[in-house]
């Protein structure tokens, strides 16, 4: 129960961060968590917030088949620390322990107590 909490978190201010970005919610897939649309340029965000190294491994041989850009998102430095040499330089890191962009919006719901719905 827990690490779909934590899942669904990360899920809820990540929305939040793209759509700050002005990118459009289009939903998932049956890998990306995320998928959005900004003036044509579709992104797919991986979350890799409690899922095996095999889901990983899936989500990296569906990169780019259909999109223009792919990140996988952290939840922790920890974690991002342990995968990010293994992931090909055309996919992008975010990690939400980091205090700039995506990890601004942890910190402001962090701080504010929100609760994810």
């Amino acid at each position: 129960m827990e690490n779909l909490k934590n899942r669904k978190m990360t899920l809820n201010m990540l929305v939040l961060w793209t759509g700050l970005r002005n990118e459009e919610n289009k939903g998932s897939d049956d890998v990306r968590d995320l998928i959005t649309n900004n003036s044509g340029t579709k992104t797919g965000y991986f979350i890799m917030v409690d899922k095996p190294e095999k889901a990983l491994t899936d989500f990296i041989g569906s990169a780019f088949h259909s999109l223009n850009r792919e990140y996988v998102v952290f939840n922790s430095e920890k974690q991002y620390l342990k995968y990010r040499n293994r992931l090909p330089k055309e996919i992008g890191l975010i990690c939400s322990d980091n205090l700039y962009g995506f990890g601004i919006i942890t910190q402001i719901m962090r701080q504010s107590g929100l609760k994810n719905s």
